[in-house]
This record gives structure tokens, C-alpha cells and sequence, in this order.
């Protein structure tokens, strides 16, 4: 019997938020600078400071605030 591998729910919200960015152009390679940033929010549970975090990084990778924003949101639902 092979054993069943499935990610835990934590990975699936920075996923999101990489996801969302994607779906607006932007390359996000996996484990690339911009899914880095997405984790931060994630890792952070959406607390201000984490949101903060992960815009300032991904603004400073060229990504609109308008899309920096709530890519952040996805990366930290709960």
C-alpha cells in the first residue's frame, strides 16, 4: 500500500495568493521571491505586520498595490 501524501492547509493559502498574482501576469516561480512573500502572510496568520510584510515585498517586485493587496489577503485566510 502506497502511503497517501497530501499538503496541509497551511500550504494551500500561499498558494492562493501565488495563484491570484499568476492569474494577474505576473511570474511566480515556486520558491521564487514572490511565493517567499506570500508565505510571510500565511506564516504571520494575516496579523497587520505580516500583510505589511508580504505587500512591501511584493510591490518591491514590481506587483501593483492594487494586486499586492489582496494577494496577501488569499495568502493569509483562515
Amino acid at each position: 500500500m502506497l502511503p497517501l501524501v497530501v499538503a496541509g492547509p497551511a500550504q494551500a493559502w500561499s498558494w492562493d495568493c501565488q495563484q491570484y498574482l499568476r492569474h494577474k501576469g505576473y511570474n511566480v516561480p515556486v520558491g521564487g521571491e514572490a511565493a517567499k512573500a506570500c508565505s510571510i502572510a500565511e506564516d504571520g496568520e494575516g496579523s497587520a505586520y505580516s500583510l505589511d510584510i508580504c505587500r512591501t515585498r511584493l510591490e518591491a517586485l514590481h506587483v501593483k498595490n492594487k494586486y499586492s493587496v489582496p494577494a496577501c489577503k488569499k495568502g493569509a485566510a483562515r
